[in-house]
């Protein structure tokens, strides 16, 4: 099911908040909700559709041609950011009957409740609203240590490659807050690779094609190509 309390009338064309497109208010900084471009491009899509449209997994993938663990990767995204939730829907018996999944265009802002009021345990929905306020504290927690994280690197270091690697990194820790001194150590690695004249860019894409944990050792032999001159566009030949 789709929400639109920012209101904007639609005929045969969609309207989204420039908010939720640009992810913030400046151009310049990175977006604030950590979307993807991947899942910037899913949410508007399911915006498209009607109130009432009915979302699953297996017709996304059918749509934009891609797996189901991609996909999941996707929606997981979206839901942690708040513009999608997935509610399981029980019979009177406890049994699942179906998944719905609310779509949001305003971050967080989702009607109180979606259950069948007959169906509703007034205890349990107290402590899912107890627990929903406890969830959207951390999430507000959580996007600002990201923003920070990813709008300042160390000094003289782009903001792209930075950023570009700690989404990997975030990414493989499932969001998880990094300790101080996993940022210090890798702040250190981007520094030497910077002094050294390194291309800072080709060593992150790299290391992401690669799986690697860390963008590697100034002295790597499969890091020399990237150093004392600009890389560009020849990922595949590092990767043979």
């Amino acid at each position: 099911m789709i929400f639109r309390p920012a209101n904007l009338k639609q005929d045969y064309y969609t309207r989204i908040p420039n908010l939720l497109l640009r992810g913030g208010f400046s151009a310049s900084e990175y977006r604030g909700d950590g979307l993807s471009p991947e899942s910037l491009g899913v949410l508007v899509y399911l915006l498209s559709h009607v109130d009432d449209w009915q979302i699953t997994n297996n017709q996304l993938c059918t749509v934009f041609g891609v797996g189901n663990v991609k996909m999941t990767r996707i929606t997981d995204e979206l839901e942690r950011a708040e513009y999608i939730r997935r509610q399981v829907i029980r019979n009177e018996s406890g049994h699942v009957i179906r998944w719905d999944w609310l779509v949001t265009d305003m971050r967080g802002r989702f009607p109180l409740d979606h259950q069948n009021p007959d169906q509703v345990n007034p205890d349990q929905v107290n402590q899912t609203q107890r627990t929903n306020i406890i969830t959207k504290e951390h999430n507000k927690e959580q996007i600002c240590w990201r923003s920070s994280l990813l709008n300042n690197p160390p000094e003289g270091i782009s903001k792209q490659s930075w950023a570009k690697w700690w989404e990997y990194k975030l990414e493989d820790r499932k969001g998880r807050k990094p300790a101080k001194k996993m940022i210090t150590t890798i702040s250190q690695d981007f520094l030497v690779f910077k002094k050294q004249g390194f291309d800072l860019s080709g060593v992150v894409d790299n290391a992401i094609a690669r799986g690697w944990q860390s963008i590697g050792k100034p002295d790597w032999s499969s890091l020399k190509c990237f150093q004392g001159h600009d890389r560009k566009n020849d990922l595949l030949g590092a990767v043979k």
